[in-house]
């Protein structure tokens, strides 16, 4: 995690740089969650580079993660952490 705000701006412009987390921001604004292989198949990446991107953006605050239930071989959904207010 970060130990102050200085890197937690930098963690947050880290994110914004790089085009596949943006893209991954832009999925999940359309969607309310996405399993972390349905991402990867639409990046069209690896599963390990896709999981370092979310694990990434889970640590600037920007997307949370989400076990379905205890048990193992259950998908991992990922969503926006912050969620846009309502339009007027």
């Amino acid at each position: 995690m970060f130990n102050n705000l200085e890197e937690l701006g930098i963690g947050l412009v880290k994110a914004f740089i790089n085009k596949n987390k943006n893209k991954i921001i832009s999925m999940l604004g359309k969607k309310e969650k996405m399993t972390i292989s349905e991402i990867q198949r639409e990046l069209d990446i690896s599963y390990k580079e896709t999981y370092r991107h979310i694990k990434e953006l889970v640590e600037a605050g920007i997307l949370k993660r989400k076990h379905n239930s205890n048990e193992k071989c259950q998908p991992v959904y990922v969503s926006l952490k912050l969620k846009s207010p309502p339009t007027p």
